[in-house]
């Protein structure tokens, strides 16, 4: 009885302690700045500012909630079928939060990682859609894109196009049951787009092609007669090595404000009779600032990758293959500052000349499918010294007798020897389709296992050849965490420079940072989650910064009071 009355008398203490606790959002007396500003003003400032921190700012008071609510729900990327299913949900229930929507991304059945959620009835979703479409909640709406695994309802595009009147930028997905366009859809009968997209599926591989089938008429009509103000255009039809729709006749189109373009193969055949039509109508949108060409595996000569390109004097990013590089010199692209080259690299490929030609680039991104030794960039970064950001993804070999260069080393290499990079990014993936590299689909449990590099001065220790560090590193303004799904070695010790974080028996991880660095600067830990063990992301930051703040430097031994994490990811 006394023990009963003692867990009754703990209880209500702990009850009275939780009462005493007043977590109501009070409002700011005086207001604030931010209240009063017209908000095409607000959304200006605000849209330099991470989307992350205004939900923060957001949080801060119901005064600064209210007037910030329009640039939070201004642009919404659905980007998982968690996503959908919750967003939806709720904006179903609260409609007036859809008042807000200018950008309306969809993406339903899209992993957040690779086999990591359930899929979403993409029919639910568009029902959703057209509900808050047809109560007129979506009047705001200038862009939808649709990014399933199959087409939407047709349906979808009529309740759009009637009960949106701003919308003038419509993309879509093509899955592959739905691979053939619908010659009467009503996605066709939208008139003066701004922008417009048109895109094969990514997640699924594709088997019985119809390639080569032609576009419907109507398309053309829509983008060539009835959008003579088109910005930004995708067309992407590239499936493997084949080509599922017949698009040379975009190569007629003539758009004054056209910025951006990506393509994917332009048909079946050769390019050899479509080389003087693709040049002549590269040459006609001088305006291009952003200029993209999938097309298809190297080897195979029909692909738009492989059309010459012209003078362009504004464009800035450019993403396709390196031998469109060589027949152009920077005096005819003086903007360029953004390459990314996707290709098949020979062992003999030579990248000094393209960098030694386009000096003034400042981020510099090669994703190959094959491997080639790596003293090629380590030899050729100081031709471009203007370079701050630099990305290198290539394929995992399947022995490490395979590899001609530790990827451990040649990251210290490149930090040591370029301190003027801000970024480097080394990414050793297993080996994929060459689609999947441009559209940036890395599988996430392929990358926790392999070395992400993107800081200077910071890698990880997967064995004990990675515990040979050089005396000096440049000083970091963050440190990189990687959570490797290799083990170290059971009875290794991390030398001086190194805090290592152990998580379970087969997750290890270790920073190398500049001492000098932890005494004068606050560091900022960024990290990976490895699937095996689920670790919430937040968690690691926590405990890195418990590491970097309580050890003191010098300590070889890996830190005796680690404990295991206290929380777990879920599904």
């Amino acid at each position: 009885m006394e023990a009963t009355e003692a867990t009754i008398s703990k209880s209500r203490k702990f009850f009275s302690f939780k009462k005493t606790r007043n977590t109501r959002l009070h409002p700011v007396k005086g207001g604030t700045s931010l209240v009063g500003l017209p908000f095409d003003i607000l959304n200006e400032i605000l849209g330099y500012i991470p989307r992350n921190c205004i939900l923060n700012l957001c949080l801060l008071s119901r005064n600064m909630f209210s007037q910030l609510v329009p640039v939070l729900y201004a642009s919404i990327d659905l980007k998982s079928s968690s996503a959908c299913r919750t967003a939806l949900k709720r904006l179903v229930s609260e409609p007036d939060l859809c008042s807000h929507i200018r950008k309306f991304t969809v993406r339903p059945n899209h992993p957040s990682r690779w086999g990591s959620e359930k899929s979403v009835d993409e029919s639910w979703v568009v029902d959703c859609l057209e509900q808050l479409a047809s109560s007129g909640h979506l009047e705001n709406l200038n862009t939808f894109i649709w990014d399933g695994l199959e087409s939407p309802k047709d349906s979808l595009w009529l309740v759009l196009r009637l009960n949106c009147p701003l919308l003038r930028y419509v993309g879509t997905s093509v899955g592959l049951t739905t691979q053939r366009l619908l010659p009467e859809s009503h996605l066709f009968d939208f008139r003066d787009l701004v922008g417009f997209s048109l895109v094969t599926q990514k997640f699924v591989r594709w088997i019985n092609l119809y390639t080569g089938q032609p576009v419907p008429d109507r398309l053309w009509e829509m983008l060539l007669v009835h959008s003579p103000n088109l910005v930004e255009l995708t067309i992407d039809g590239t499936c493997l090595v084949s080509q599922l729709w017949n698009i040379r006749k975009i190569f007629t189109g003539r758009w004054r404000f056209l910025r951006s373009l990506s393509l994917g193969n332009v048909s079946s055949r050769s390019l050899d009779t479509d080389t003087p039509e693709g040049t002549a109508f590269l040459a006609a949108h001088p305006r291009l600032e952003n200029l993209t060409f999938f097309g298809s595996l190297s080897g195979y000569s029909n692909g738009v990758s492989s059309l010459p390109l012209m003078p362009l004097p504004r464009l800035e990013t450019f993403t396709g293959k390196i031998n469109q590089l060589k027949e152009i010199s920077s005096t005819q692209l003086p903007a360029l500052r953004t390459i990314r080259l996707c290709d098949f690299f020979s062992p003999a490929a030579q990248f000094a000349p393209i960098l030694q030609n386009f000096h003034s680039v400042t981020s510099l991104a090669v994703s190959s499918t094959s491997s080639f030794p790596l003293d090629y960039f380590s030899d050729a970064i100081h031709l471009t010294p203007h370079l701050r950001s630099f990305i290198l993804t290539l394929p995992r070999k399947r022995k490490l007798t395979d590899q001609p260069q530790s990827m451990g080393k040649f990251a210290l290499r490149i930090a040591s020897k370029y301190p003027s990079l801000e970024e480097f990014t080394i990414r050793d993936v297993a080996d994929w389709d060459h689609e999947d590299q441009l559209n940036e689909n890395y599988r996430l449990s392929a990358l926790a296992g392999g070395p992400q590099l993107p800081l200077r001065g910071s890698f990880p220790t997967c064995d004990t050849k990675y515990r040979e560090y050089p005396s000096h590193f440049s000083p970091l303004n963050e440190v990189l965490l990687v959570v490797n799904d290799v083990p170290l070695p059971p009875k290794s010790s991390l030398r001086t420079g190194v805090y290592g974080l152990r998580r379970y028996n087969d997750d290890r991880a270790a920073a190398v940072i500049d001492m000098t660095a932890v005494e004068n600067k606050d560091i900022k830990v960024r990290g990976f989650m490895s699937p095996p063990s689920k670790i919430y992301l937040a968690d690691v930051f926590d405990y890195m910064e418990y590491i970097l703040n309580h050890r003191a430097p010098g300590h070889g031994h890996r830190p005796s009071d680690l404990h295991r994490p206290r929380y777990r990811a879920h599904d």
